[in-house]
């Protein structure tokens, strides 16, 4: 049984994310007065280019991010 993730803001795989649902809908990237919005972005399966995600699970999220397959952007 995998762990739930409670919704709010969660530090994971070194981003900062929001939880609502048990699925991450966006992050903040950039640090102090440069923090900027972001969203996931998952690699095509052509590796061209990065296709917007919407929404997706935390385990899929940890495991894009090691295979480098997902971003925030």
């Amino acid at each position: 049984m995998a762990k739930k993730i409670k919704d709010g803001w969660h530090q994971i795989c070194g981003y900062t994310v929001l939880v609502e649902g048990g699925m991450i809908v966006r992050g903040i990237i950039g640090d102090g007065l440069n923090q900027v919005p972001a969203y996931v972005y998952r690699l095509d399966r052509n590796g061209h280019g990065w296709n917007n995600e919407g929404k997706i699970t935390v385990d899929a999220f940890r495991a894009g991010v090691r295979r480098g397959t997902i971003e925030l952007k």
